[in-house]
């Protein structure tokens, strides 16, 4: 349009100049006809060339017409199904796009209004589209994160290399390390027990197999208690080949306390039901032997004995108060007794117990009570035979400090203080007692059967083994439970009681 502008002003310009040429009385006719000549010359130049430019103009105006017509099309192709291009074409130009060409310049410009109009609306229903769609994704992507991390199974998804690409809440809480700590880093570096199981082994079968892995044992100590699980593998796919591993470490903690308890209590009823018998029987011998020794002591010269047989019949007349002993212990064991419960605070309990333990060396002992601040201890139990419960348990953990305190001073170490603690916490719905002490410990071999009837890591003489046997069946009784752990520092008993319903009692 530049050389148009051109154009019009020489053919202004001529017409001045003509104009004054004519309207001037001193210029003489011959040169007003050659002005006029002249004039007619310049306007017939000025026309042709503006001709000339607006037909190259309209010509750019048409290729770029079919340019941007042909880039609209491809465009169309590109976002919409193939199968729907042409329609899409004709309902924007109501017939095929590129058979349609406007006539004018003021055409073209309402045309490429029009058409810029229609793709502005086309991006403007698929952005819509994409943000609905990209709602919903998120949404999706939200439920299952609030899901993953509500599991209390532990999860990571791993690569190939072990590296944790994504985990969850209750994976970071066993590992003990916070999410953001965790991501990037080797897992089995940060699980407890997951060298001792080989699982970087059942990580590289999955990646390499595409199968999964399940049920392998794995125990591991988070915090200060002792959780079991079980360990497996899942493959996670993209075009067909294995590129990242979910690790699942299910915790079975509960369900293993449970299957020991339900095995005990199954012991409990078979020998229940075979020591009630055995023990009436054995009681008439045990009173029979039992006054008669009483009857010789006390009448050692009417029947000749010397101070050794005195001593002797002394033994028998032990030895039969120790099987009656016994056989009350075992009646007790499966002897069903009403319990009268009440509703009382499990620490007076606690203190009570403690102040009836009579065994030498038990003043030595540091002891400790420390229930959780702010939160109820109220249990539904019968007290005296929770007390009971309570005794058994200090008594034994008593033993193994003073137990401990000897080696240590016979070894010539110091430095050793018998400790034992009583924690009071709350856990869910169950109040949680857990007698903790600093003994001798229990061996990781003997630990599956000290709630079985007999069993006693004591020597021989210095226990029955059935005191746990018999806070089991009491826990039992009140709907809870009694589970233990021990290592080279310390042994916990866990008492756990259910917190009691609104209106019970």
């Amino acid at each position: 349009m530049g050389s148009d502008k051109k154009q019009y002003v020489i053919a202004g310009a001529a017409t001045v100049v003509f104009t004054a040429m004519a309207l001037l009385p001193s210029v003489p006719p011959a040169a007003k006809a050659a002005g006029a000549g002249l004039f007619l010359g310049v306007l017939v130049y000025c026309y042709k060339a503006v001709k000339k430019s607006h037909a190259e103009f309209e010509k750019t105006v048409i290729s770029f017409h079919d340019l941007l017509t042909e880039s609209f099309t491809t465009l169309l192709r590109e976002i919409t199904g193939p199968e729907n291009v042409q329609s899409v074409l004709e309902v924007l130009e109501e017939q095929p796009l590129l058979s349609r060409r406007p006539a004018t310049l003021a055409g073209y410009l309402d045309h490429y209004r029009s058409l810029f109009n229609k793709q502005k609306n086309i991006f403007n229903e698929k952005n819509r589209q994409i943000r609905f769609l990209n709602e919903r994704i998120l949404f999706s992507k939200q439920q299952l994160e609030a899901v993953f991390d509500a599991l209390t199974d532990g999860l990571c998804i791993v690569d190939e290399y072990m590296r944790i690409f994504r985990l969850n809440r209750a994976y970071a809480r066993y590992a003990n390390h916070e999410l953001k700590h965790l991501l990037g880093k080797n897992s089995h570096e940060f699980f407890p027990g997951t060298k001792r199981i080989h699982a970087d082994q059942h990580v590289n079968k999955t990646f390499q197999t595409g199968e999964p892995v399940s049920g392998i044992k794995l125990d591991s100590v988070v915090g200060d208690s002792k959780l079991f699980f079980e360990y497996g593998t899942f493959p996670i796919y993209k075009d067909s080949r294995v590129v990242y591993v979910l690790e699942h470490f299910r915790n079975v903690t509960n369900e293993r306390k449970i299957n020991e308890q339900l095995i005990r209590s199954s012991n409990l009823a078979t020998i229940g039901t075979m020591i009630t018998g055995i023990a009436h029987e054995m009681n008439n011998p045990l009173s029979g032997i039992s006054g008669c020794a009483t009857n010789m002591v006390q009448m050692a010269k009417n029947y000749g004995l010397n101070d050794k047989g005195i001593e002797r019949i002394k033994d028998i007349l032990d030895c039969a108060n120790r099987a009656e002993v016994i056989l009350k212990d075992l009646l007790d064991l499966s002897r069903k007794r009403e319990i009268q419960f009440v509703i009382t605070s499990v620490v007076p309990i606690i203190e009570k117990s403690m102040q009836s333990i009579h065994v030498q060396g038990y003043k030595s002992v540091k002891k400790t009570i420390e229930p959780q601040p702010g939160v109820s201890n109220l249990i539904n139990c019968d007290p005296p035979r929770i007390m009971q419960v309570f005794i058994n348990v200090i008594a034994n953990a008593t033993l193994s400090v003073l137990e401990k305190a000897a080696v240590s001073e016979a070894a010539g170490a110091s430095g050793y203080a018998p400790e034992i603690r009583i924690e009071v916490k709350r856990e869910g719905n169950y109040i949680v007692a857990m007698v903790i002490d600093n003994g001798m410990g229990i061996p990781a071999d003997k630990m599956p059967y000290v709630f079985d009837p007999f069993f006693t890591t004591r020597s021989p003489g210095e226990g029955t083994g059935l005191g746990l046997s018999i806070c089991s069946k009491i826990m039992m009784e009140h709907n809870g439970r009694i589970s233990a752990e021990s290592d080279a520092d310390h042994t916990v008993f866990f008492l756990e009681f259910p917190v009691p319903a609104r209106g019970q009692g």
